[in-house]
């Protein structure tokens, strides 16, 4: 099924009739059946929603996102209620065992390396053999180091040039290139889709498998993320010309909708092809399945990607 991606960028009142989301201001009023809509994106501050709707997007699992000035994801509203055994999942993601917790870190880096060199496969760079070596010499102690040396040639390979020489920053720096700001996004959105799943399945979401910050309440997330990047960083080189040259500008509509495309690729997960929202879906679920299991065998990630647009 082709989902849709609402995004709400003029001031206005959001609201629910007859089962549709409807949009109203002084110009016009529009409706979209939000048995089409995945998730909502809130990116006006002067956006008023009613109560009626958002307890029906909950109930509907649909995703609704805020964000903040500089149109970045802030916040996210979601059911808590979808899941009847929590107390189950919740235990049991308490008891997994440090030796699992090594194999799960170990085989979700060395995916992400392994992604990374597909990366640059697909777009006719150099490297790309060169992390595929890394990946495969991966072990438990040295996995930390290994991701930031791959991560150092991979970003350099991958966006540096004669004219401009590339490094990454988060959300946290005030003077973040266009560039940096763009992969930030695209992170925030599969992020997001990651987070409605470890919720939706019980999990706690800021109980983490290896990030472990007290100040972040998705450590779970940016652990299942990180497969995922690379498909992002693909998705985002379209655009490294454009981003290049606008050096410290704030993304525009215009770049930011096209960071939304990320939603409409694919991803191989065991040999078959699912929607991007569906692929994050069953990593969780698979996720869960290896802890009841005690087996990171049982783990599913991503291991290719295509556009479907």
């Amino acid at each position: 099924m082709d989902w849709r991606i609402v995004i709400i960028e003029n001031e206005g009142k959001l609201s629910l009739k007859d089962g549709n989301l409807l949009f109203t201001n002084k110009k016009y009023s529009k409706s979209v059946p939000l048995e089409d809509i995945d998730y909502i994106i809130l990116d006006n501050r002067q956006i008023v929603i009613t109560h009626p709707l958002m307890t029906k997007l909950t109930e509907m699992g649909i995703l609704l996102m805020t964000t903040n000035k500089r149109h970045e994801v802030s916040g996210i509203l979601f059911s808590y209620w979808n899941q009847y055994r929590k107390l189950d999942t919740l235990e049991k993601q308490l008891q997994i065992s440090p030796i699992l917790k090594k194999q799960l870190h170990k085989t979700i880096i060395q995916q992400k390396i392994i992604n990374q060199a597909l990366c640059l496969k697909k777009l006719s760079l150099s490297k790309y053999k060169t992390l595929i070596n890394y990946s495969k010499d991966i072990k438990n102690a040295n996995i930390q180091n290994t991701e930031a040396i791959t991560a150092s040639i991979y970003f350099k390979e991958l966006f540096s040039s004669n004219d401009f020489i590339f490094h990454r920053q988060d959300f946290k720096d005030k003077n973040i290139y266009a560039l940096n700001a763009a992969l930030n996004y695209t992170y925030s959105i599969i992020r997001a889709i990651i987070i409605k799943y470890i919720i939706a399945s019980g999990f706690i979401p800021y109980l983490g498998i290896f990030h472990k910050s007290k100040t972040n309440p998705f450590n779970l997330a940016d652990d299942i993320i990180e497969p995922f990047r690379p498909i992002a960083d693909y998705h985002v080189y379209k655009f490294k010309e454009i981003l290049i040259n606008l050096k410290f500008s704030a993304l525009d509509s215009n770049i930011r909708k096209e960071m939304h495309q990320i939603y409409l690729y694919e991803v191989c997960i065991n040999n078959k092809w699912f929607e991007l929202s569906s692929a994050c879906k069953i990593l969780i679920s698979s996720l869960l399945k290896s802890i009841n299991n005690n087996d990171y065998n049982i783990f599913l990630y991503p291991n290719d990607w295509r556009e479907d647009i």
